[in-house]
């Protein structure tokens, strides 16, 4: 099985270019989408796991699906894991020396149409984007926190878990609007959004936490799939020119 997995793994990565990917993928259409869409790689937890904050309870789903076309959408998905394997992980790992390989995410429900969000539309993007986190990048969820969940959101979840392993499922915690405490006790309060309870706005940002990617990996670029800090560059650079 692990045999048929890995050559799985390798046939996709060829058939769909991913290698170069993360050099190679400009979306045109993120700006937009992201207004569709809010969502975002924000700060991190106190393990040093970068936060993926997403907000599906305010997204305008009838604009994506009139506007985004679904292979783009999975294509972006792909290079948005590609950089946080490549990029981020390996950023906040040099950040706060521990190990990081994995992601916490948020889905914040609030205002969630549950009827919308089980339409055949939005059920067949959950099913392709589930495929390649698990098939592709299985452990790469370090936690999942579904918050501000509505009571029909049980019906949809019914669903969803039939698209999930088991060693996803068991990461997922769903919670209503009592959710602060849960976050809390895992993210520092300058690092979680205030409409999550916390403290942070970054209102030097114009949109504040959901555009304004605040976070270690700002501080690093990846040259050829490795990490350096811009520090490094810049003095290599000052060193460069003296000789």
């Amino acid at each position: 099985k692990t045999k048929t997995m890995l050559g799985d793994f390798a046939q996709w990565r060829a058939d769909q270019n991913i290698d170069v990917l993360l050099d190679t993928w400009h979306w045109p259409r993120l700006d937009y989408f992201k207004t569709l869409y809010p969502h975002g790689a924000h700060k991190t937890d106190k393990l040093g796991r970068p936060l993926q904050i997403e907000r599906p309870g305010v997204a305008d789903l009838d604009a994506i699906f009139r506007d985004v076309p679904p292979d783009e959408l999975i294509r972006n998905l792909s290079w948005q894991c590609e950089w946080f394997v490549y990029h981020v992980y390996p950023s906040c790992a040099r950040t706060y020396n521990l190990p990081v390989d994995s992601t916490v995410q948020i889905f914040d429900l609030t205002h969630g149409n549950v009827g919308k969000m089980m339409s055949r539309q939005s059920l067949r993007l959950l099913k392709m984007g589930a495929k390649i986190a698990q098939d592709y990048y299985p452990e790469t969820m370090g936690a999942c926190y579904v918050v501000n969940a509505p009571m029909l959101f049980s019906a949809l979840y019914a669903i969803v878990k039939g698209f999930l392993d088991e060693r996803t499922r068991s990461k997922v915690r769903i919670i209503g609007s009592n959710y602060q405490a849960v976050l809390l006790e895992a993210i520092d309060a300058d690092n979680l959004p205030a409409f999550l309870g916390g403290n942070c706005t970054c209102s030097h940002v114009q949109g504040g936490c959901m555009v304004s990617g605040a976070g270690p990996w700002n501080d690093y670029v990846t040259v050829n799939r490795e990490i350096k800090h811009k520090r490094e560059l810049e003095e290599a650079k000052t060193e460069e020119l003296k000789t």
